[in-house]
């Protein structure tokens, strides 16, 4: 059976200011696109700064998870980009803050770079990677991966 790509509505995330999926699932493979600290009932940017807009993106980032089924030890990579990379230990602490239930052994890859400039003016940016057998999470129902589970 051929697996192919498919973009996941969740109410989770804050909807795109641009043209792009927020998730997307190719078999047990899941991508978010890169997430700025949304408020998701505002669409905007939170205030205070770098640490505030990193919980956020990882507040949105849970309730995804929750929605469609995935754990931590799911996430195979993260990549994060700080406007000002001063901030990484800031950063930092709400990473560990988000994994501190999560063992050594299974946190994720991760990149962290700093840049000139983000979306939105914002401090941070990040996106995630996951891979969990796609009959297991709930980002595949319906879809042409060979589940065979019906659409949400």
């Amino acid at each position: 059976m051929r697996v192919s790509k498919r973009a996941i509505p969740t109410k989770a995330m804050p909807n795109p200011k641009f043209s792009y999926s927020p998730l997307v699932a190719y078999g047990g493979y899941l991508q978010t696109a890169g997430m700025v600290g949304l408020d998701k009932d505002a669409g905007e940017l939170v205030s205070g700064g770098m640490a505030s807009e990193a919980k956020c993106i990882f507040s949105n980032l849970r309730a995804m998870m929750d929605e469609i089924g995935l754990n931590n030890e799911d996430m195979v990579e993260a990549r994060v980009y700080l406007a000002d990379f001063s901030s990484f230990h800031n950063f930092n602490a709400v990473w560990d803050d988000f994994f501190q239930e999560t063992s050594r052994g299974n946190l994720p890859a991760r990149t962290t770079v700093g840049v000139s400039a983000l979306p939105l003016g914002a401090a941070i940016e990040a996106e995630f990677s996951f891979f969990k057998e796609a009959s297991k999470h709930g980002a595949c129902e319906g879809c042409s991966n060979g589940c065979g589970q019906k659409d949400k």
